[in-house]
């Protein structure tokens, strides 16, 4: 199919099921249908919302599989309207492609006055010029050489990555950084990259 909708009917925990379309929208899953009085109902969920991915024997009269799809403040059962079996199983790789197609990663380089690299070696030792608490972050890295300081920032998050770039002008003038600064911070783009496949929690997979 190369279509990205999809007619589906979706059920959450203490409600009726509804019947709809899904859609895969920009950076989230998008449901759209009717109640049971007919009357439109919405859902979105986005993809930094989403825990995990599982195809599911159906605990209804069908015998046929279901889409549980776990997010932050629930479950959201999704059955296809379609006659075919696959559908459920391409709707659940396309979400695992989008979801992993997220950029995850951001590179930010500082340049560095000459001779401060011992410097920014003694004030790194005391934490980063910000607050990384703050930040929807998985892990932070310092990596230093004689005319640059590279911050390194993982995250499953898109929203850390706003973050984050909204703060860059926030460190060129953190006190402890001032006198060490030769320049604006810019971010630095990926030429090559290569990872292994992470083993997301029932992704895409069967039974």
């Amino acid at each position: 199919m190369s279509t990205t909708s999809y007619p589906v009917t979706w059920e959450e925990r203490g409600a009726g099921p509804l019947e709809g379309r899904l859609e895969l929208a920009a950076g989230a899953i998008a449901f759209e249908g009717l109640d049971e009085q007919s009357r439109p109902v919405w859902r979105t969920i986005a993809f930094d919302d989403l825990r995990a991915l599982r195809l599911v024997l159906d605990d209804g009269p069908s015998p046929n599989r279901a889409l549980l799809v776990e997010t932050t403040t629930g479950q959201v059962v999704v059955r296809s309207a379609a006659r075919h079996a696959q559908v459920l199983q391409e709707l659940a790789d396309r979400i695992a492609d989008r979801e992993l197609a997220k950029e995850r990663r951001t590179v930010v380089v500082l340049p560095l006055v000459e001779g401060a690299e011992l410097r920014a070696h003694e004030i790194a030792a005391g934490g980063p010029p910000f607050d990384p608490e703050t930040l929807p972050l998985e892990s932070h890295e310092l990596l230093l050489t004689s005319g640059e300081a590279i911050f390194v920032f993982e995250s499953t998050s898109s929203v850390a990555l706003e973050a984050i770039l909204n703060a860059l002008d926030v460190w060129s003038a953190a006190a402890t950084w001032a006198d060490l600064v030769a320049g604006p911070p810019r971010v630095a783009s990926v030429a090559y990259s290569w990872h292994r496949e992470p083993s997301l929690d029932g992704i895409g997979l069967g039974l």
